[in-house]
């Protein structure tokens, strides 16, 4: 009983790290939060289990260790997406410029205000 359990919940937890490769290799981040919810309940359900055979839990890192380099530039790649907003949100509230002692100066943008350009 205790070894069928054990493949068994080894087996979910690798068809779910098979998933969550295609996810990421497939851009479909917005999927990773149930999977993530998942994941952590089948590793709790693994670390209840008291003797783990060494040979499955040695697949489920080759696995999640090949994942890890997927997740970390998803991570990048939503960082530099956030900054990028916050960029262009600063841009579209003000314009940065410098006053004649070499300063700088923001002009705060209203809606409504247009900003006049003179050569």
């Amino acid at each position: 009983m205790f070894l069928s359990k054990e493949k068994d919940l080894v087996g979910e937890i690798d068809a779910l790290l098979d998933e969550e490769r295609d996810l990421l290799t497939a851009g479909a981040l917005n999927s990773l939060q149930d999977l993530l919810d998942r994941k952590k309940a089948l590793f709790e359900q693994l670390r209840d289990l008291e003797d783990a055979s060494e040979e499955n839990l040695s697949a489920l890192r080759v696995k999640s260790e090949r994942n890890q380099p997927l997740l970390e530039a998803s991570m990048r790649a939503v960082r530099s997406v956030a900054d990028r907003m916050k960029d262009l949100s600063r841009v579209r509230n003000s314009l940065e410029t410098y006053t004649n002692q070499g300063e700088r100066y923001a002009v705060p943008m209203t809606a409504g205000r247009k900003l006049e350009k003179r050569a």
